[in-house]
């Protein structure tokens, strides 16, 4: 499978406005909660990394008009997370770009 890339371009008709002078971000990202785990793995995963799950789709919408794909996701469970060296100094959408080319390498290689 390829490297499906997340981000889209901020847009802040349908994002979470930024706080008054906080930087608008260029690329917006969807995001993973996970709350009331008692599991001292969880507290030991890497700040940054690339990580496998194990998922199930609970829900599936797609928007034929525009092509795009909604989904809900229930995460059944994680399986690998490896950390990776990451630019603190680099602009976040590029330290991103840097990590799913890392992994797209890493995926071509296995397979």
């Amino acid at each position: 499978m390829k490297v499906i890339k997340l981000g889209r371009k901020y847009d802040p008709s349908c994002c979470c406005p930024v706080s008054p002078g906080e930087k608008q971000p260029e690329v917006v990202y969807p995001s993973l909660y996970i709350e009331g785990i008692e599991d001292v793995e969880l507290a030991k995963l890497p700040e940054e990394g690339t990580m496998t799950v194990r998922y199930k789709i609970c829900n599936r919408s797609e928007n034929l008009k525009t092509e795009k794909t909604c989904l809900t996701l229930d995460i059944l469970a994680i399986e690998k997370a490896d950390a990776e060296e990451v630019d603190l100094d680099a602009d976040t959408g590029d330290a991103l770009d840097k990590i799913a080319a890392s992994v797209a390498a890493k995926l071509k290689k296995d397979y």
